[in-house]
């Protein structure tokens, strides 16, 4: 009798788990069908956007807004070194001229090192149209390549492959970048591999890829100092090594002074984006800018905060209590928070942040977190009105997230 109740038992058992399975295998197809048809309609939207995009110098313009967003000012950069060579790559007029025919009022500066500039002039060898489209397919395939690299340190997203990249692509902030010719997708890809390596033991790896993301100082050095204070030594070594030799490149390209020549570009820049961008910051720094306006007190107080956030970002890194998945996400957010010139679009960062709160804490509270901050980021479409943005907030959630995640899985292992 005994017998046949645990057969009985064990038979409700199998059915409960296969009809589970079922209702999970179900969700999942729905779950697919539902992204197939998201990237369908984004891909349907972009080959009209590029054919009807106007103000590119054509004889008979097409109707449509000007294609290409951001991208002039790289593709601009690309056509002077094609020109007339690295020495007017930071000269307004050359880069003015080079913008002449996209569709630009003006010129839209190019800030970044005299090294970023080389793959760009080899798109600028194209028609614009083509190397827009060629440089938003890289943006497309390097964010599936970094959720690719997360599968490691958090194997849930094997299982939700589509799902997950079109909820990444569709991001708000990330699909503004990757669309609007902004380069943000390679920042997560690095940090996504740099967070991969870590996770698989290989800290010279993570050193290369944080060395590669000093074409963005701001995040790279930040990171740098992390990763010393985590005893990744060879992290810290490889990263310096490729920080060294981007520094060398540079000399070679633009000459030994040329580090004075690109911060008198970035510097002027800055200044003049923190005022008409404001309303885009999500640094402390450009948050307090736009809601109190500029001043010696606004400029103390968000210096404070981003001295707080490197206190506690450090904290966390050096304390061996902490995984490195709650170390990636306070970092993820942390170096957006503490940057004095961060934009609406550099939020994808918080992709990773994210993803590494959720491999810290698998807990559907977190899904439910991400759920939130990619509605919440539409918000964003007001913050011209508004005359800030709410997505200055989601940093400091990812951030407080991260660090916190400890007290709810302190049964886990922790990664040094």
């Amino acid at each position: 009798m005994k017998s046949a109740s645990t057969l009985v038992m064990r038979a409700d058992h199998e059915a409960e788990r296969v009809v589970s399975h079922g209702v999970h295998e179900g969700f999942r197809a729905r779950l697919n069908r539902l992204s197939m048809a998201v990237l369908g309609a984004l891909s349907v939207a972009f080959v009209l956007a590029v054919y009807e995009g106007a103000g590119l110098g054509e004889t008979t313009p097409r109707v449509g807004p000007r294609l290409g967003g951001d991208f002039p000012a790289f593709y601009g950069a690309g056509r002077v070194v094609n020109t007339l060579g690295f020495d007017s790559l930071y000269v307004p007029a050359a880069q003015q001229a080079a913008q002449a025919g996209l569709g630009v009022d003006g010129y839209l500066a190019f800030a970044y090192a005299p090294h970023v500039a080389l793959p760009y002039s080899l798109l600028a060898l194209l028609d614009f149209r083509i190397a827009y489209t060629v440089h938003t397919l890289v943006m497309v395939a390097a964010l599936a390549l970094s959720l690719r690299l997360i599968e490691g340190p958090l194997p849930t997203l094997r299982n939700y492959r589509l799902p997950a990249f079109a909820a990444t692509l569709t991001f708000y902030p990330l699909m503004t970048a990757a669309f609007g010719g902004q380069n943000t997708a390679i920042s997560v890809l690095l940090l996504a591999w740099a967070w991969s390596s870590w996770h698989r033991g290989d800290d010279a790896l993570a050193g290369l890829a944080i060395g590669l993301l000093a074409f963005r100082p701001q995040y790279a050095l930040p990171l740098l100092g992390l990763s010393l204070l985590a005893r990744h030594w060879r992290t810290v070594l490889v990263a310096t090594v490729t920080i060294a030799s981007t520094w060398l490149l540079n000399a070679l390209l633009l000459g030994a002074g040329w580090f004075s020549a690109w911060i008198d570009e970035v510097l002027p820049f800055v200044e003049r984006d923190a005022d008409v961008n404001a309303h885009n910051s999500i640094s402390l720094q450009g948050f307090l800018h736009a809601v109190a306006g500029d001043g010696s007190f606004v400029r103390v107080v968000g210096l404070v905060g981003a001295a707080v956030t490197a206190l506690l970002m450090s904290y966390v890194w050096f304390d061996r209590r902490f995984q490195l998945d709650q170390r990636v996400a306070v970092a993820a957010a942390g170096i957006l928070l503490m940057s004095p010139h961060t934009m609406f679009y550099d939020a994808g960062l918080l992709i990773i942040g994210f993803l590494a709160v959720a491999a810290a804490w698998p807990h559907r509270a977190v899904w439910m977190l991400g759920a939130g901050l990619w509605l919440g980021a539409l918000a964003h479409l007001g913050a011209k009105t508004w005359g800030s943005t709410p997505l200055a907030v989601f940093p400091l959630l990812v951030l407080v997230a991260g660090a916190a995640a400890r007290s709810t899985i302190s049964s886990k292992t922790s990664h040094t």
